[in-house]
């Protein structure tokens, strides 16, 4: 978040045409930060691949996904780890600012989002789990109202005041990843143990059917 910050405002990289893609597991703050800029904002599946082509046509000038991945249209259609680090370098040596000084002016100017993801691990009944929390109808969760729910790749829930919460099955390893964000510590840590709890009852549930 701290770099799309950067590269779309003092880095001028959003002056022309394009906006800011992100993967739905990734920080709302790259919404706020595009909001902010007048850019649009494009949600895609997670994984890289379902930026590049964005950043291949132009519409979006830079890409991000929760991984720490990070793209940008005048360079490559595609992460760039070497790439991202330099701009980080570039971003600390331009404003004179330690990164924990960078994320606090970041959380001052768009308010504070904190992240968290879980792994747990799959099981035989996970993918049966899964598409029992697709077909449930949520309303509430952690005592949140349900603003949005999208099912395409996992099931996210998306909670009133910013917080949000994600389930899916990892596409490179035996896990399943649980994702969390919240405007404070403790509603995280409430939106973390609500999920897995959610999780484990969904896997309970169809172990027994």
């Amino acid at each position: 978040a701290a770099l799309v910050d950067y590269l779309t405002g003092s880095r001028r990289l959003g002056a022309g045409p394009g906006g800011v893609g992100r993967t739905v597991a990734t920080t709302r703050l790259v919404d706020r930060i595009a909001a902010a800029r007048g850019l649009e904002l494009l949600e895609t599946p997670v994984g890289f691949p379902s930026l590049g082509p964005l950043l291949l046509s132009g519409r979006v000038c830079v890409g991000v996904e929760e991984s720490a991945g990070l793209g940008v249209s005048a360079h490559l259609p595609e992460r760039d780890g070497i790439f991202a680090c330099l701009l980080l370098a570039e971003m600390v040596g331009a404003t004179g600012l330690p990164l924990r000084a960078l994320l606090r002016n970041l959380f001052a100017r768009y308010g504070t989002l904190l992240s968290r993801r879980v792994q747990l691990p799959l099981r035989e009944e996970s993918l049966r789990a899964l598409e029992l929390l697709r077909g449930r109808q949520f309303r509430e969760f952690a005592g949140l109202a349900v603003t949005r729910v999208e099912r395409e790749g996992g099931v996210l829930l998306e909670l009133a005041g910013g917080a949000w919460v994600l389930w899916r099955l990892s596409g490179t390893e035996p896990k399943v990843r649980l994702y969390a964000e919240a405007p404070t510590t403790n509603l995280l840590r409430v939106l973390v143990r609500e999920a897995k709890k959610t999780w484990r009852k969904a896997e309970e549930e169809v172990r027994h059917v």
